[in-house]
């Protein structure tokens, strides 16, 4: 005939009182969604509803909770986390203390102390007329010497090359306004 097996064949039974847990456990994909939307609608309200009595049923007080918690062996768990979280609180500010000792005691590199001298020997250049001028080839020692010793009283280093890297913009800002006393 037509392909059709109409002899025995095997059902699957739910226990009715199973029946809603079942309804609730659906997962909804999107080809379910696509193929049967009305019928996904309805599936998603009962699953919302059936969370909202789950609710009302073990969580609706705090003693609920406390017992709902208790009965899942959650309490302990919860409790383990907290502990964790702690720990892991203070290795960040192990790690974050570490970093502020690491930045506050690290130094520019030479490719930043190279840029540095760049600016300081462009500014005494303006400030002496050029790089070519009598004038600088004469005092632009004496201008570098007190550029740098008071550059370095400024920033409490014994040399530019020192200069703390979080002072680097501020190294520029004091080149580019230093002016000779």
């Amino acid at each position: 005939m037509g392909g059709f097996d109409y002899g025995n064949q095997k059902a699957l039974c739910i226990n009715e009182e199973f029946v809603t847990l079942w309804l609730a456990k659906i997962t909804l994909t999107p080809k379910m969604q696509k193929e049967n939307p009305k019928t996904i609608e309805k599936l998603i309200n009962y699953q919302l509803r059936c969370a909202k009595v789950l609710h009302e049923a073990f969580m609706s007080t705090e003693k609920q909770k406390q017992e709902f918690f208790n009965e899942m062996g959650l309490t302990g768990e919860i409790v383990e986390l907290k502990g964790q979280i702690q720990q892991n609180t203070k290795e960040l500010i192990d790690t974050k203390t570490q970093l502020n000792t690491l930045i506050d005691s690290s130094t520019i590199n030479s490719r930043q102390a190279q840029k540095l001298l760049h600016c300081a020997k462009d500014r005494i250049g303006t400030m002496l007329g050029g790089a070519h001028s009598s004038k600088y080839k004469k005092e632009s020692r004496m201008y570098f010497k007190n550029l740098w010793l008071n550059f370095c009283k400024e920033f409490e280093v014994s040399t530019y090359k020192d200069l703390n890297p979080s002072h680097y913009n501020d190294g520029f800002r004091f080149i580019n306004n230093w002016s000779m006393m």
